[in-house]
């Protein structure tokens, strides 16, 4: 079997570009064999594989940016010798989609979630120099209540605790290049300067110091006409805690209890009950290693969010700049 007409259709050619910025093209053959070819492989790999025929990661003619992600090859009606071959082209190879809808294919979600409640002047078709997207979630967390104490003014043993929700929030961002261990070093750390910023809906966030912990961090490469990126998504706890007016945030704020004192040469020693014996639950402490005087409010001990988790200059993350 040869194939002795190998032509493209030229009033078929189609081509989109949509909102999210991914260009969708599709050009159309008609091919005629020489002989009727009863296997349908043969005729596929017959046609796939003649000269004329796009390869699959091809480009587009004139467009260094779009490639052929899929090719189709399907019999005329009542001609068993005539094949119509439809070629898509898209400027994301990964979207999964097909541009044979004037709407053009659908980009990967981490793609088309960039850019979001933009106005469309503001968009921008190179992903390195588009504004970072934001997304706001609430994390629920169990809440310490130290402050509730029994009749006897003595603190429940265990705490007793509720439910309370922080906000978690996702910025979605691109880099050209990555360091796994240096974004690794990242994770658990805690903003050691305060940071604000708009974002490109005209949101504004604002960053106490001490406020922002970064839960995590998801990467992904992503290919883009010929723009090779990464996608980078920080998941960044937001701490509320507060004391009074008093901003708390990652600060660990800890009530002073345990089951020993310090006497005053220094030395340690077990606590013991009115009849001498050994506390089985931990008492109040003040602040200097003694027993909380009876009826006087408990002391807090503050340890600073860099002792406890680390701090880092959010300025510094990748994609993240313009902090």
């Amino acid at each position: 079997m040869a194939i002795d007409l190998f032509e493209e259709l030229w009033s078929e050619r189609k081509g989109t570009v949509n909102s999210s910025y991914q260009n969708t093209y599709t050009r159309s053959f008609i091919v005629h064999t020489d002989v009727i070819e009863q296997t349908d492989v043969a005729i596929y790999d017959a046609i796939y594989g003649h000269a004329s025929c796009p390869q699959i990661g091809d480009l587009y003619p004139g467009d260094d940016d779009t490639y052929c992600s899929n090719v189709s090859i399907n019999p005329e009606q009542d001609d068993p010798q005539t094949w119509r071959v439809v070629c898509e082209y898209t400027s994301n190879p990964d979207s999964g989609g097909s541009p044979s809808t004037d709407s053009g294919a659908s980009p990967p979600p981490q793609v088309s979630t960039q850019q979001q409640g933009q106005e469309p002047a503001d968009r921008s078709a190179d992903p390195l120099v588009r504004q970072p997207d934001v997304r706001i979630t609430f994390a629920q967390f169990p809440k310490i209540l130290t402050d509730l104490t029994n009749s006897a003014g003595d603190p429940f043993y265990p705490p007793i605790t509720v439910e309370r929700y922080r906000p978690i929030v996702s910025i979605g961002c691109n880099a050209s290049s990555i360091n796994a261990y240096t974004l690794a070093s990242y994770v658990g750390k805690v903003n050691s300067t305060s940071v604000n910023f708009v974002t490109s809906t005209g949101m504004t966030l604002q960053f106490a110091a001490k406020s922002a912990r970064i839960k995590g961090i998801q990467t992904e490469p992503i290919l883009e006409g010929k723009i090779k990126y990464w996608r980078l998504t920080y998941e960044i706890e937001i701490s509320t805690e507060m004391n009074g007016n008093n901003f708390v945030g990652w600060d660990m704020r800890v009530r002073d209890q345990g089951f020993r004192i310090r006497k005053a040469n220094g030395d340690m020693v077990q606590a013991l009950d009115g009849h001498g014996n050994p506390v089985t639950v931990p008492i109040d402490l003040n602040g200097n290693g003694q027993k909380n005087t009876a009826g006087a409010d408990p002391v807090y001990r503050t340890f600073d969010a860099s002792a406890v988790y680390g701090t880092i200059n959010f300025a510094n993350l990748p994609g993240l700049g313009f902090f």
